[in-house]
This record gives C-alpha cells, sequence and structure tokens, in this order.
C-alpha cells in the first residue's frame, strides 16, 4: 500500500487537493490497521478483511471520516486497476438492462439485480450474455479483484434473484445459473444414520438425565440439565459426520458400540483437528471427553480400547483457568476512562436516539423497534452481568416480575443458572423505565406470535434466538464502543469496575456475579473456614475464613525469631522438637518457612498474614503433546490482590524487617535465565565438601560410613584406589599443611611482589590507551564544532558537508570506542605482600585457636583440591593441597571493588599445590623469572615434613 500511495501522489491527472485526501486516508488506514503503510499488501482480499474488523470507534475517528477512509481506499485501488469492481456503481444501465429492470417489482430483486446490471453496464456485457461461465468470472473478481463485503454471499444471493426474474419476469432471458453451495455441512442429517443407531442415542441421553431420590442409585452420577441433553445431541451429531466424511459408510455405525471404537473416534478428531488448523478446539475436546464418557458409563468398556480413549481425550483436553489473554486486551481497552463513559451511557443514548425518531414520524417502526430491543438488552447485561443464556431467556410473569410500583424484579432458579447459584435482582429505575416502554410501544411490533418471553423469536411461543440477541450486543459494542468482545465481556468489566473503585470489595464482585465462593487456593497456616454463616436467602455463605488463635501465635513467633536472626532451618528444628502441630503431615521444615521467592508461598512470605487476599497466581496449562498438566505462574500483573485487613496478624514494621533479611539472604539471580543460582547460598556441611578427589582415576571422593573419605568409582568398580581416611584425619592434615606450608611468607611475598608488579603495569598500559583515545575524542569533537559553526556563518559547500560527515562518523566512532573500553583496573598496593603476610598470620592463629567458624571458612576459601594418593596397606595415604592464590591476593587487599577482585581472580589463575609423601628429597625453588632474571636466586630449601615446592617458569606454583 506504500507504493499505492507514491503511484497516486505522483499521478499529476488527479487534483492535488484529491491526491493528498487519498494519501491521509491511507495513512489513517495503516495506523488503524498495522504500524507501517509497508506493511499492509496491496491485495482486495487482505485490505477486504483488514476493513471489516475495524469501525470508526475502533479506530478512534468519526463515522464519517471511516466512511472517506474506505472510499478513498477503494478509489486508489479501481484507479491503479487493482480492483475492478467498485463498492459503489454510479453507471446507469444500459438500454437493455433497463427494459428488464422496469418489469420487477419486488424491491429486493430491484436492489440486487439493479447493482448486477450497473455491473454488466460498467463492463459491456449484455443481458444474454449472462451464463455459468460469465458468472464463475464475475465470481473471481467479487472474490479477488474487488472489496465489497461478503462476496460469496452477494454472488450467491445475485444468482438466486437472477433466476427468481427468470420465473416471474416475461421476456426475461431462460438461462438458468448454478447457485453455488456456500454451506459446509460438516453435520449430515440424522436420516442419513440407521434407525437402531438412533433408537441407541436417544436410550443413552434418557439415561444420562433420569432418576432422582429413591431411584438415584439406578441412574447416572449426577442429573444433567436439558442445555446438556442438548449439547451432547450437538456433539454428537458432530462426530458422527466427521467420521462420515473421513470415509465411513453410514449404514455400518449401528449402533454406539460401532461409533466409539479408538480407530473411528480418532478419525472424528483429525477431521475437526484439520479445521482448526492443527490446534486443540472446544469442539474437539468435547467430542473425546463425549466418547469417553459414552464408553465409561453406558458400554462400559474396559481393557486396551478404553485406554486409547482415555489417551486421546487427554491430549484434546482444554483446561482454561483464569482470565484469557484476549479477555485481558479488552479489559485493557477500557483503560481510557471516555470509552468507559460511552460504554456506561450508551443505552440510554440509543434509547433517546430512538424517543426522537418516534417523536418525527410519531409511532414507531419495526426497525427502530429492534434498535430499542438491543439498547435494552444492552442495559440489562450492562448493569447485571448476567450470561447470555439468562438474558435470553428472561419471561414475563416467570423469571420477569412487574410490581405495581412500576419496578421490575428478575429472578432465576438455580437450575436455571449455570453455576446453580439463584439470581433475584430488582432492576434499577433506568432500567425499569427503559422496559416499561419497551413493552408499551415496541414489543408488540417484534412479536408477531404469542410469546411470553421479553425478547421474542419467530414462531410461536419462541424466544429470539441466544445467537441472534449475542449478535446484536456485539454488533453495537462494536461500532459504538469500539470493542470486539462477546456479552461474557461484562462480567469482566463489572469485576473491573468495582475493584477499581475499591480493591478491597471482593465480596461485591462476588454477589454481583453470582460465584459460589471466594476460595482462591488452600487456607494458610493460621486461619480456618466458615461454614456457619446464611445468607439472606438461606444458601451457605462461601469463602469465609476466620484466624485461628493458638496457629496465628506460632505464625508471629515463627517471624519474630526470623527478624532476631535465627536461621529457618533451626526454627524448623525448635518446633519439632516442642512437638507443634505443622501445616503438614512431615512436619516442619525451612522450605515450610522460608517458601520460594517466585511463588510467594511460605509462611514467612504469604502475604495473607498482612491482610491481602491474591487470587490468579498460577494457571493450569496442559502440555498438547503429553498431555500433562502443569502449574504455570502468572505475571505480577495479571494477579488480582484484595484487601481483608480483619485477617490481618502480622504488623508493617516486623513485615518489613522479614522481608529485608529474606531478601538479603536470597541467591543472586542468573542474568541470562531469570533463574537463582542457589548453589551458590549454600552452605558446605564440612571444611573440604566437595574439595576432595582421587589421585588414580580424578573422580571425587564423598563421605562413606558417616566418617570416611572414599573414592566414588571403587563401588562402581571404575578405580583401584581403595584408600578411606577419617574425614577428621584428613581435615587435620590438610589444616596442618596449610598453615605449615602453603603460607610461607617469604615464598608468598615474593610472589605477591611479582604479582603487584605485572599486574600494575598491566594497568598502566590500559590507562594510558584510555587517555590515548579521550585525547582523540576531544580533538574530533573540536573539529566538529568547527565545522558547525562555519555552516552557521552561512559557508555552504559540498566539500564542506562531506566534511561535516566524516567528522561525524569519526566522533561517533570514538565515543563507540571508549563507551566500549573496560574499566581500568584498580592499581594494586605496592606493599601487598606484607599485607598479606598479616593477613596469613592472622588466619594461623585462628585456625591455632580451635573450633572458629570464620576461619574455617576463610581457609576453605584457600582451597581448590585436595588429592588422596593410593599408598601400600599400612602406610598413609599421600595428599596434595593446591590452594588458590586470588583468594590469597583478594583477601590481602579486601577494599578492593568487586569488578577488580573478579579480574585479578582471572588474572591470578594458578595455584599452589602442596605434596607430602611421609619424606621426600630436599625441594627446591624457582622464581618465576625461571632462573633468568639478573639477581635471581635457585636454590634448596629444607622443610621438617619433607615438602616439595616450586615456582614454575609458567606461573604456576607448585
Amino acid at each position: 500500500m506504500a507504493e499505492v500511495s507514491r503511484r497516486i501522489l505522483s499521478d499529476h491527472s488527479l487534483p492535488l487537493a484529491l491526491r493528498k485526501d487519498i494519501a491521509s486516508s491511507l495513512n489513517t488506514l495503516a495506523k488503524a490497521t498495522s504500524p507501517l503503510l509497508e506493511a499492509i499488501p496491496a491485495r482486495p482480499p487482505d485490505i477486504r478483511d483488514l476493513i471489516r474488523r475495524k469501525t470508526a470507534a475502533m479506530v478512534g475517528i468519526s463515522t464519517g471520516r471511516w466512511n472517506n477512509v474506505r472510499s478513498h481506499v477503494c478509489f486508489a485501488l479501481l484507479h491503479l486497476e487493482v480492483i475492478t469492481i467498485p463498492n459503489r456503481i454510479d453507471t446507469p444501465p444500459s438500454g437493455a438492462w433497463a427494459i428488464l429492470l422496469n418489469q420487477l417489482t419486488e424491491k429486493g430483486l430491484v436492489a440486487v439485480l439493479g447493482r448486477f446490471a450497473r455491473c454488466c453496464t460498467r463492463i459491456g456485457a449484455a443481458p444474454a450474455q449472462v451464463d455459468d461461465a460469465f458468472m464463475n468470472g464475475y465470481r473471481e473478481d467479487l472474490l479477488n479483484r474487488s472489496l465489497v463485503s461478503e462476496p460469496a454471499t452477494n454472488f450467491r444471493e445475485t444468482v438466486l434473484a437472477w433466476n427468481a426474474a427468470a420465473e416471474k419476469v416475461q421476456g426475461w432471458p431462460a438461462t438458468r445459473l448454478t447457485a453455488p453451495d456456500n454451506s459446509l455441512y460438516y453435520t449430515p442429517e440424522w436420516s442419513t444414520y440407521p434407525a437402531s443407531l438412533l433408537a441407541d442415542i436417544e436410550l443413552w441421553l434418557r439415561g444420562r438425565s433420569a432418576g432422582s431420590g429413591l431411584f438415584a442409585r439406578l441412574a447416572p452420577r449426577r442429573t444433567l440439565r436439558p442445555e446438556t441433553v442438548v449439547s451432547h445431541r450437538v456433539h454428537l451429531r458432530l462426530m458422527l459426520g466427521a467420521m462420515v466424511h473421513e470415509g465411513e459408510d453410514p449404514a455400518v455405525l449401528v449402533d454406539l458400540a460401532a461409533v466409539v471404537t479408538p480407530e473411528r473416534v480418532h478419525k472424528a478428531c483429525i477431521f475437526h483437528l484439520a479445521r482448526a488448523k492443527g490446534e486443540r478446539s472446544y469442539v474437539n475436546a468435547r467430542i473425546a471427553s463425549l466418547a469417553l464418557a459414552i464408553a465409561t458409563h453406558h458400554l462400559k468398556m474396559a481393557g486396551p480400547d478404553l485406554a486409547q480413549l482415555e489417551k486421546i481425550a487427554k491430549q484434546l483436553r482444554m483446561s482454561k483457568r483464569g482470565m484469557t489473554e484476549r479477555n485481558k486486551k479488552r479489559l485493557r481497552a477500557m483503560d481510557d476512562a471516555g470509552r468507559t463513559e460511552a460504554l456506561i451511557h450508551l443505552p440510554l443514548l440509543m434509547a433517546a436516539e430512538v424517543d426522537k425518531a418516534v417523536k418525527q414520524t410519531g409511532k414507531s417502526t419495526p426497525s427502530l423497534a429492534r434498535k430499542y430491543e438491543t439498547a435494552l438488552a444492552f442495559e440489562l447485561v450492562l448493569f447485571n452481568s448476567w450470561r447470555i443464556s439468562n438474558l435470553g431467556g428472561l419471561t414475563i410473569g416467570e423469571t420477569l416480575l412487574l410490581r405495581p410500583d412500576g419496578r421490575a424484579v428478575v429472578a432465576f432458579h438455580g437450575s436455571a443458572v449455570k453455576n446453580n447459584q439463584p439470581i433475584e435482582t430488582v432492576l434499577s429505575p433506568r432500567a425499569s423505565a427503559m422496559l416499561n416502554t419497551y413493552l408499551k410501544f415496541h414489543r408488540p411490533l417484534l412479536a408477531d406470535f404469542p410469546s411470553n418471553f421479553l425478547f421474542p423469536g419467530k414462531g410461536t411461543g419462541r424466544a429470539k434466538t441466544l445467537g441472534a440477541l449475542s449478535h446484536n450486543i456485539k454488533t453495537v459494542l462494536r461500532e459504538r464502543v469500539g470493542i470486539d468482545a462477546t456479552t461474557h465481556f461484562f462480567r469482566h468489566f463489572a469485576g473491573k469496575v468495582i475493584l477499581d473503585n475499591d480493591p478491597r470489595a471482593i465480596r461485591i464482585v462476588q454477589e454481583h456475579l453470582g460465584h459460589e465462593s471466594l476460595a482462591s487456593s488452600h487456607l494458610p497456616y493460621g486461619y480456618r473456614r466458615v461454614t456457619s454463616v446464611l445468607r439472606p436467602d438461606g444458601e451457605l455463605e462461601r469463602g469465609l475464613r476466620e484466624i485461628v488463635p493458638e496457629q496465628v501465635i506460632i505464625v508471629q513467633r515463627v517471624f519474630k525469631c526470623f527478624a532476631e536472626g535465627l536461621p529457618p532451618a533451626a526454627i524448623a528444628r525448635m518446633l519439632n522438637k516442642e512437638g507443634v502441630p505443622a501445616p503438614q503431615r512431615l512436619g516442619w521444615s525451612a522450605m515450610t518457612l522460608r517458601g520460594r521467592p517466585s511463588h510467594g508461598d511460605g509462611i514467612l512470605r504469604n502475604r495473607h498474614y498482612i491482610g491481602e487476599l491474591v487470587w490468579n497466581r498460577r494457571e493450569r496449562v496442559v502440555d498438547p503433546m503429553s498431555g500433562e498438566a502443569h502449574r504455570r505462574l502468572n505475571p505480577a500483573e495479571a494477579r488480582i490482590v484484595g484487601l481483608v485487613p480483619e485477617l490481618r496478624v502480622i504488623d508493617d514494621h516486623l513485615w518489613t524487617a522479614v522481608q529485608a533479611r529474606l531478601l538479603a539472604s536470597a541467591a543472586p539471580q542468573d542474568q541470562e535465565t531469570g533463574r537463582q543460582r542457589f548453589w551458590e547460598k549454600r552452605r558446605p556441611r564440612h571444611l573440604l565438601s566437595s574439595k576432595v578427589f582421587c589421585g588414580a582415576c580424578d573422580g571425587p571422593f564423598s563421605v562413606h560410613r558417616a566418617c570416611h573419605y572414599r573414592c566414588n568409582g571403587v563401588t562402581r568398580g571404575l578405580c583401584n584406589n581403595r584408600v578411606a581416611i577419617k574425614r577428621e584425619v584428613l581435615e587435620a592434615r590438610v589444616l596442618a599443611i596449610l598453615a605449615e606450608q602453603m603460607m610461607d611468607p617469604e615464598l608468598a611475598e615474593a610472589f605477591a611482589a611479582e604479582f603487584t608488579a605485572e599486574w600494575n603495569r598491566l594497568a598502566g598500559q590500559h590507562a594510558a590507551a584510555e587517555g590515548h583515545v579521550r585525547r582523540e575524542l576531544d580533538a574530533a569533537e573540536c573539529k566538529l564544532r568547527s565545522l558547525l559553526d562555519a555552516i552557521a556563518e552561512g559557508i555552504r559547500s559540498s566539500g564542506l558537508q562531506a566534511k561535516l560527515s566524516g567528522a561525524e562518523a569519526e566522533v561517533e566512532r570514538l565515543r563507540l570506542s571508549l563507551a566500549s573500553t573496560k574499566p581500568t583496573p584498580v592499581r594494586l598496593m605496592p606493599n601487598l605482600g606484607h599485607a598479606f603476610r598479616r593477613n596469613l598470620e592472622r588466619l594461623r592463629e585462628a585456625l591455632n585457636a580451635g573450633n572458629n567458624p570464620e576461619a574455617l571458612e576463610a581457609a576453605r576459601a584457600l582451597i581448590e583440591r585436595v588429592i588422596i594418593h593410593a599408598s601400600p596397606r599400612g602406610t598413609p595415604p599421600g595428599i596434595s593441597v593446591e590452594g588458590h592464590l586470588a583468594q590469597m591476593l583478594t583477601a590481602a587487599q579486601p577494599e578492593l571493588p568487586p569488578n577488580a577482585a573478579k579480574a585479578i581472580a582471572e588474572a591470578a589463575k594458578m595455584s599452589v599445590k602442596e605434596e607430602t609423601r611421609g619424606r621426600s628429597p630436599s625441594p627446591c625453588l624457582t622464581p618465576p623469572c625461571g632462573g633468568t632474571r639478573p639477581g635471581c636466586r635457585r636454590g634448596s630449601v629444607r622443610s621438617a615434613v619433607g615438602v616439595r615446592r616450586s615456582i614454575l617458569p609458567c606461573g604456576r606454583l607448585r
């Protein structure tokens, strides 16, 4: 369509004002249907669908402006010969066509054939040329080269009108045209099937709905409403029709046993799955569940066939809980205050328009009566939020009672309501006034036959079909409010309005919508259900809760203990030791108290204790491939929070302190996946947990028999290192090695000095490079300012413009280069070796002091791996300890920022390794230079326990 706009603007054969108007209309079409005009294909079927889906109210413009947009779009496509049949044909019929049209007397034939005659005159076709071949071309033009609304229906009406005129009008061409069948027959008539099958279906339907009282054991588990029986009959017919379309002979379907087989049910489901373009649908789910119900209760089927039917039903099952995304989108549109105001006043506005027309004409007409009927239906469903079945079932004298004071009362028995909750409502004065006007002036024009229904239909004693009633309301919503929604939308809208006005009005929402219960999930610990309150109608009030005092004392105690610093595991142990009954059968646990941050569960995270009741926290989702159901968290904006201050048991100060501690102790979140890295917060049980490895297979050592470390590969026959060493003995030997050997101040100070010098040299190079880029950027910006000043003084030249573009590109390049440069590394202290020596001395003193958790954690941070080597029986095993130098360096300079500490860890990827095997030859010490630097010393150092230590040329300390 962007190309259409370009060609129209460049076509000088059209007036300039018309070209501008067409371009403006095309832009309006783009804003209404797509963000960009380039995204709209210039294909008539696509343009037709876009225009049909939108109304002036949806676009947010006046009706006249939207009509102009549609007219201009049609004119532009016709002018460029994209379409051949315009929406409005002004060409008068030719002489031959005029003679035939003058003989028509019926208005319907004149309207349909008059348009067809003008179209034929426009292309130069005479009446005698009209035959099936000509009409096929006309139909192709309507479908693919016109913007005519509903082209298939238009074509069929034209063919039927032609045949009717050929029969009634003398001199009309005798050619009979073939009328297309636009209906899609997926449900053949019941007479298609054998009588035995029909009898079996009736037997099953009667069995499904009969029996009560003393004969309940002879009946199914529950009695079905007549509407459900009708639904079963409809879906049975759909299932049978799908089988016939898939090649099954109706004659072989002699009874339900022949119908409900896994093979035939699978065929029917495949047929309807193809109709739904491979997506699960309500019809398919109902067919599969209905087949399973027949097989289970009527045929008493068992074995593999029943299992196969259960699998089909499980895969096609649709379980929708909570509000769908489409309904959420509709409600978001009602955030516009102007649209909400228009919706609320629309019924009264429509009634006023009808009253004005009645005053002008002096009486009502059927068209005005239908408009007033729609306004009344809109008023009733808007302010009462009834379901469409209850709205259409309003019966004067039964469910609709007129009081002497002019007010009306609507009362539905529980059996007539979907959730079996009775409805009794006194209509508002505004609705009652509209009802009286409707009954007095308009309804008599609509009731052609005797009927007690408020909205009468065609036929004696029949109500207006629910489809027609819903269609009228949907049309008004589309054209006057700009929302494409069903009548059920009003129930969501009522809940939104009530909760927006008062978030605590959950009870009002329940009463207004007639919901049975407010229960959203299981009750939290500390509350119980109230089962002794009755509503005014005598029914039990559901969803109420009350506080359990003895449990609330425990909840408050848990909050106070956690706020004082006691961990959840210790609190759980304390409660279990005291014998306090837990919410779960297995007793108190840390997870019961702490819960999960993403779910908001657990006692310490449950907002119910501060008087907030949360709905729609999770939804049930069924995997379309496996059929398994999963609980998925809804986003925070989709949840509904109601205030119940009477149920609050924790004050704000205590709640805030607890949540702050939970947040501080929470595991960090992964930036890529969004999941919490909980393993980083997991505390090790022992000093060497997950740090002991086998010297033979390099597999992990784990604790066996509660106190011995042993290689895991031995138990699986993958390793021959059968060394087993007590945990206490291994920890003592490792701590001795760490304190006496790895922390040698002379060796550590030598390495710290070399590392500090090299680190500071690299930091200086980085700072120099960054300073060079900054100086280049300053010079480029100065040059750019000079060029801009020259242009501001009036200097214009092509060379100046080129220099300006180059200067801007250079400034942008340097800015990007500077932005992508990593921060300058922090320079390390020159006396890092002395600080490292002091920290090692403090750590050695803490280790010698005995059981010091902080010292053990610090020592654990210095240990990277402990390797246990195989040894002959009766001799102590060899042990290798590798320590991480990065931890040593950051410990020596603790004031480093996190990024510098991380950089040191990356740069110091080397470790200290101490090997002890009883006695060993004299060790040697080799500096990082490999002994080549002047002044470097190479020599031997005697160790008290026989330790081999060296600093390898690669930078790895050994």
